[in-house]
């Protein structure tokens, strides 16, 4: 988790500041051009209900408006790879999904293709992730996950995989978390486990 707290409070004091923080595979950005106030206790509050923001969610835009959360699916090929802060993000970005989904509200453009597929498409990628979570032995609450078949309505899970996830959207998936690595937000460690995969998928004939 990388914040400055000093940085952070002095970005409330500045509102003509807007300053980006990192957290796992978390982007905030948070922007009060109005804000007027000096009090040192409404500060430290405004702090502690940022912070927990950052803990609750994945990917999290805070505006003096609203609050919008970034979502995307990575490749289903790079799923045994993912660091793990970026796996949980993902299973929680998944239930979000879902919600939206079902409220109507779903209209990210990075992840709104899941609703041109039948949901068993959806259902799957989701079962892929809670797999490889409980691999690695990462808590998580088999109740979302049951939410989720049924908001598919079934009850076996077909393996379907999206055709958004191709040979292209692995690279572009590869690079982007190349530059995660390249910026320190993930290990080289982490960076190296996708890496060599990638490049077996490359041996493999895969792209």
């Amino acid at each position: 988790m990388i914040v400055n707290i000093s940085t952070l409070f002095h970005t409330l004091r500045n509102r003509k500041s807007n300053v980006v923080y990192a957290f796992s595979d978390t982007t905030i950005s948070i922007v009060y051009p109005y804000l007027e106030h000096r009090n040192m206790f409404f500060f430290i509050y405004i702090k502690l209900i940022v912070l927990t923001f950052v803990c609750a969610y994945g990917n999290i835009y805070l505006t003096r408006e609203s609050v919008v959360i970034k979502l995307r699916l990575w490749h289903y090929k790079l799923i045994p790879v993912l660091p793990k802060e970026m796996l949980v993000s993902q299973w929680r970005e998944c239930i979000t999904i879902k919600r939206q989904w079902e409220k109507g509200t779903l209209k990210h453009r990075l992840v709104s293709y899941v609703m041109d597929y039948k949901k068993n498409y959806f259902s799957y990628y989701v079962w892929k992730i809670k797999k490889e979570m409980k691999k690695r032995n990462i808590k998580y609450q088999e109740k979302y996950y049951d939410e989720i078949c049924d908001f598919c309505d079934i009850d076996i899970v077909d393996i379907t995989n999206y055709p958004e996830h191709n040979d292209r959207y692995l690279k572009q998936c590869y690079y982007n978390l190349q530059e995660k690595a390249d910026r320190g937000i993930i290990t080289q460690e982490e960076w190296k486990k996708i890496e060599d995969l990638y490049w077996e998928l490359d041996d493999k004939g895969y792209y």
